[in-house]
């Protein structure tokens, strides 16, 4: 998912009648070039200048529609052969040139100039206010640019929870491609110098956290990622090898060298509940339990009504120490969510691997690294959650993530702001119009003081106690917050 493109302007000219100062009286407007030098005439009033290249043209803008005065956007070539551009109105039979901010210009007449700055890697947008009265330009404060840009960076990565602390989210090998999602400089240092900013960077597990520009290298190496890679319900089964529930897998489950054979076995079916009116009703008459043994030793559960166990398979919960695990995946049927049964074997006892789940959130993947990442089913959206395996408690614990990733495309039924910051009060970044297409990037919880399991749930509740702060990108490429509540959204995923 790219940044949004620059409205277009049309191709320059050096000949145009255009009624420059609202007087009911076109101007002719003509461009007289030699080389790099040109003289801009509108009517009797004449600009002259340069720039460090050839000089291409001129078109006719209009900064502010509700203002019916017209502009000249002269286009030319700067310093290394990048486009350079310089701004003119017609006032007082004069024509005065308006400071132009650095960047590509995008106006679109609404007292908004968005400008496209390169970076290292990247484009960074910029928006400013134009003000007639004084007449000139007024930045609008940014916390966050969107980078959108797939990087393969040379050395290790550790994704911080934070700008502050050194708690790690996760750790990413080298040459692991990723996506650099957005950029947030430091309050004292230039925005062109990325180096003392931070970058938010997303894995392919679709964790979220916080990297210096050092930490991508000198020169990373860049991918286009023209889609945005929104996440997927079901990735638990694309990454692990499941099978058709059979009667035995052969594995080595203890690291001992030796295969053990497991089996698993259906038990036969009771009467679970009384009958219900419900389309639910033959079903949950159903016990759907299982054993699974290997050599002597054997574990009966029971996976509850309403699920068929269905599939089984191999996984490796960290590869730091040598057992594997056995997963037995129950699916939900008609409408209910599935249920997935862990089971360790350390040679000795055949035992189940933390139960009960955080939720009844689906599987999302086994990284190998100790950490169960859930795909966390909200009402409007899914996103991935990350949990941490203790061995010693043979329980999962929440580890602290500032943002969980979203990126889900929506369509604004009513319009909204931007803020600057997830707080109430907080200044506008920009405002959504109706119609147009949102990013919904990441979700934040603030103020948040209970430390229980959680899953999103959509705009309703802050499980922990605090807000839910979401994070969008606009049609246009700007990046702000909003507080989940009352959003009129419309997913829109093709």
């Amino acid at each position: 998912m790219p940044l949004s493109v620059l409205a277009e302007t049309p191709v320059p000219t050096r000949t145009a009648s255009a009624d420059l100062d609202a007087d009911g009286k076109p101007e002719s407007i003509t461009l007289d070039v030699k080389d790099s030098t040109f003289v801009l005439s509108a009517g009797k009033a004449r600009a002259e200048g340069r720039f460090e290249g050839p000089v291409k043209g001129f078109t006719v803008v209009d900064l502010a529609s509700d203002d019916p005065r017209r502009e000249v956007l002269l286009q030319g070539q700067g310093a290394g052969g990048v486009p350079a551009y310089r701004l003119f109105r017609l006032t007082g039979g004069a024509l005065q040139e308006l400071a132009l901010p650095p960047g590509q210009p995008g106006i679109s007449g609404n007292r908004i100039l968005l400008a496209d700055v390169p970076m290292a890697f990247w484009v960074r947008r910029d928006k400013y206010l134009y003000d007639a009265a004084k007449p000139g330009f007024t930045e609008v404060p940014q916390p966050l640019y969107f980078v959108g840009k797939g990087v393969v960076p040379e050395q290790p990565l550790k994704l911080l929870v934070s700008r502050e602390g050194n708690s790690v989210v996760t750790e990413v090998a080298a040459k692991t491609p990723v996506v650099v999602l957005a950029f947030s400089p430091a309050p004292d240092a230039a925005r062109d110098d990325d180096s003392q900013g931070w970058y938010v960077v997303l894995t392919r597990q679709h964790l979220l956290g916080w990297v210096r520009r050092t930490a991508l290298g000198a020169t990373p190496l860049v991918q286009d990622t023209p889609d945005f890679p929104f996440i997927k319900s079901g990735a638990f089964h694309e990454e692990t090898e499941l099978k058709e529930l059979v009667s035995s897998l052969e594995a080595d489950l203890n690291g001992d060298g030796q295969a053990e054979t497991l089996r698993i076995e259906k038990l036969p079916e009771k009467a679970h509940a009384p009958s219900r009116n419900s389309d639910e009703a033959a079903c949950w008459q159903d016990d759907n339990s299982f054993k699974v043994s290997i050599g002597k030793a054997s574990l009966k559960t029971d996976s509850g009504p309403c699920l068929a166990v269905s599939y089984a398979g191999i996984v490796d919960l960290d590869t730091r120490d040598p057992l594997k695990e056995l997963v037995v995946v129950a699916e939900g049927r008609p409408s209910l969510e599935n249920q997935y049964f862990l089971f360790r074997w350390t040679g000795q006892a055949l035992e189940p691997a933390f139960r009960p789940w955080p939720g009844p959130d689906q599987l999302g993947a086994f990284p190998g690294n100790g950490t169960v990442l859930f795909d966390a089913d909200g009402l409007r959206w899914r996103s991935m959650e990350r949990w941490v395996y203790d061995a010693q408690q043979n329980k999962l614990l929440s580890p602290p993530q500032e943002w969980t990733y979203i990126g889900w495309n929506h369509t604004v039924k009513q319009s909204f702001a931007l803020s600057f910051a997830p707080a109430k009060g907080s200044a506008v970044v920009a405002n959504v119009r109706v119609g147009s297409t949102v990013t919904l990037l990441a979700r934040a919880e603030v103020g948040a003081t209970e430390k229980k399991p959680h899953r999103v749930s959509g705009s309703n509740a802050a499980p922990r106690g605090g807000e839910i702060w979401l994070l969008f990108k606009s049609e246009t490429g700007l990046v702000g917050w909003v507080l989940d509540k009352g959003l009129k959204l419309e997913p829109s995923l093709g």
